[in-house]
């Protein structure tokens, strides 16, 4: 079973890595490419939840925000600044270290559902004050060899690539384990010298930029800022998605981005035929209900939860035969007694 385990732990992320730079070649319709390249830009989104509550326990509903600052970012750069490419897609990540401040300075003082109520109050802020400004009417245009689906997921896949990489090497740091350390037990981590403002200041930063450089790609995808993507519903639908796929490991977004980008368009022929036109949230909602109550660490872990069920069954099955054998020896040994005392 661990030979397996340890196969398919180098197996499943090769295939996955021939697959997506081998995916535009590959002999399907050309639609694909867009649903695919939004299968990217969810990845970094899920992402950046992984980091900000799966790995610092900081909860926040105004993770769509970043997203549309994001957005923005390149929305100013292009339009107002006319900065070439891809300066937009930096001045987008930048604009997001001021804002990722401001939502983590309340997470100093407050956590838990007090935390989840000014970052909701923070989001609808964003969403019914700032974000109009900056959406609907604003188009961005990518540079002209960046203008088709292909090309855009190629560029797509290199930055999230290089974003999943640096998220992953940053777990396995002293900047990692010290967000650990705060979701454990703040009083502990900072018995043992961390700084709590110091570590939660940057986990917002780091999760909010992973978020903005999934609102520039998605602007630059579009060819506009959407403000759809920065309001607060975009936010807690994504936040249940996140918790679905796993959200306190870094590869919950693989599976999530995969499962929750590419499932409505698998799904298109049988809304089509069903005449249901909300067939796709009804699945996913009852799948949400039913992967909740078997494993509440969501699919990332299923793998280990599916092993630690394995594991139990056969530990109770080998104390059921103990326990068989234990019985036998008693029933043996009292007929020997039996035969013995008849025997005199």
């Amino acid at each position: 079973m661990q030979r397996v385990g340890r196969f398919l732990k180098r197996a499943v992320p090769a295939a996955l890595a021939i697959f997506a730079v081998v995916f535009p070649f590959l002999p399907l319709p050309s639609f694909w490419t867009l649903p695919a390249n939004l299968t990217l830009i969810y990845l970094l989104v899920l992402l950046s939840f992984v980091v900000l509550i799966g790995w610092l326990g900081q909860i926040s509903v105004a993770q769509g925000a970043f997203v549309a600052v994001g957005g923005g970012g390149v929305a100013l750069c292009v339009n107002w600044l006319h900065l070439p490419f891809p300066l937009p897609l930096v001045g987008g990540v930048l604009l997001s270290i001021p804002v990722s401040i401001l939502v983590g300075l309340p997470a100093l003082r407050l956590r838990g559902l007090h935390l989840v109520v000014v970052t909701l109050g923070l989001g609808l802020a964003a969403e019914r004050a700032i974000l109009p400004r900056f959406t609907g009417a604003v188009a961005v245009r990518p540079p002209a060899y960046l203008r088709s689906d292909a090309r855009l997921y190629y560029l797509f896949l290199g930055l999230t690539v290089v974003a999943f990489v640096l998220a992953y090497r940053m777990s396995k740091t002293r900047v990692g384990r010290s967000f650990i350390a705060i979701r454990d037990s703040e009083t502990v981590a900072t018995a043992y010298g961390i700084r709590p403002v110091r570590t939660k200041l940057t986990g917002f930063v780091v999760s909010g930029a992973i978020a903005a450089l999934a609102g520039t790609m998605l602007t630059y995808q579009l060819s506009l800022v959407n403000s759809a993507y920065g309001s607060v519903t975009f936010s807690i639908n994504w936040l249940a998605n996140a918790v679905v796929a796993g959200i306190t490991s870094v590869f919950g977004p693989i599976i999530g981005a995969l499962f929750f980008g590419l499932y409505p368009e698998l799904t298109k022929s049988a809304v089509a035929a069903s005449n249901i036109s909300h067939l796709p949230e009804i699945i996913s909602s009852v799948l949400l209900i039913v992967i909740m109550a078997i494993n509440p660490e969501g699919l990332a872990s299923m793998g280990r939860f599916v092993r630690a069920r394995a594991t139990a069954h056969a530990v109770e099955e080998d104390d059921a035969a103990d326990l068989e054998a234990i019985e036998a020896a008693a029933v043996a040994e009292q007929h020997v007694e039996d035969l013995v005392g008849a025997a005199r």
